[in-house]
């Protein structure tokens, strides 16, 4: 069942319910990368998030899914995660309110249209937030500039390998309300983190 989930513009989003992802039409969301041009076609949510960071996972990751016409004309993936953490007194994007406001009201027949400023999500989530407070303004790099890198397969079955993965290091916030009700519509459904097997993850930040 597809389910309207937002617009902006002549952009619009809709929930797929059988996939939980939000599926993306009418917007030009392209990033370049390795000499490619990506376009995003869809995102999802995980709660929690199926990536770790010394052992802990993120309350949310937004996996951003973009993909990439080769010259045989078959495509290839890219998927651009941030995360988002709740923590004191530190509150969520407006994407992400939305998102939570939406979540408990979706049809598939909607006489309302909640509005996605995709500029606003393409800037909030390429550039983040400071990792804690009291961490030092002088000493913030940007997502654009910092992140990890590595290939795998989508996290999805079947897990298909040849999916490039971008993660940004700074994270998101989010408030506990919105984290709540995107967990009540999506569930628990992180894949289990799986071991490197030899992969090599690849940092943005000089050594």
């Amino acid at each position: 069942r597809r389910i309207h989930g937002g617009s902006s513009g002549d952009g619009e989003v809709e929930y797929v319910t059988s996939q939980h992802v939000y599926e993306v039409s009418h917007v030009d969301a392209t990033l370049s990368l390795d000499g490619a041009t990506w376009t995003l076609k869809r995102f999802q949510l995980h709660t929690p998030a199926e990536h770790t960071f010394d052992g802990k996972a993120a309350d949310l990751e937004l996996q951003f899914i973009h993909e990439s016409v080769t010259e045989g004309g078959g495509a290839k993936a890219l998927i651009v995660s941030a995360f988002a953490v709740v923590m004191e007194g530190q509150g969520s994007p407006s994407f992400l309110r939305e998102l939570a406001e939406a979540s408990g009201s979706l049809a598939s027949d909607p006489a309302d249209v909640v509005p996605l400023d995709f500029a606003e999500v393409a800037q909030a989530v390429m550039i983040g937030q400071l990792s804690h407070q009291g961490a030092n303004p002088r000493d913030f790099v940007p997502n654009f500039k910092n992140y990890l890198r590595y290939s795998g397969s989508y996290s999805s079955p079947p897990c298909t390998e040849g999916v490039e993965w971008v993660l940004l290091n700074n994270p998101l916030f989010i408030y506990k309300q919105d984290l709540a009700a995107l967990k009540a519509l999506e569930g628990v459904n992180d894949r289990p983190t799986q071991p490197l097997n030899g992969r090599a993850v690849n940092t943005s930040i000089p050594a």
